[in-house]
């Protein structure tokens, strides 16, 4: 929620944040055509975020990842998507969302 707080102060609307990756898949589905990037927990109450990203690359829509995790815990194929380390802040996600 402070995450999406920060989006929302910085002037970004906030269509989430979703509870679990099928929440998140089902609002990529229904809200899809509006979205225009993503920020993604890899971590959602113990289920890896993937196949959101995955679902999010299909469609070309830009995502980035918020975690505490390594680098070496997001597989090959997401290797290049920009990670903030958590905790995420305000400032942080205004120099992340600035290289999109």
């Amino acid at each position: 929620m402070d995450i999406a707080e920060s989006l929302q102060e910085l002037g970004y609307e906030v269509l989430g944040p979703a509870g679990s990756v099928d929440q998140a898949l089902g609002l990529l589905n229904k809200e899809g055509d509006r979205l225009t990037g993503a920020l993604l927990d890899i971590n959602i109450r113990n289920e890896r975020v993937y196949p959101v990203a995955d679902a999010l690359a299909k469609r070309g829509i830009p995502f980035a990842f918020a975690t505490g995790y390594d680098a070496g815990t997001i597989p090959d194929r997401h290797a290049e998507v920009p990670r903030c380390e958590k905790p995420v802040n305000r400032s942080q996600l205004a120099r992340l969302l600035s290289r999109h």
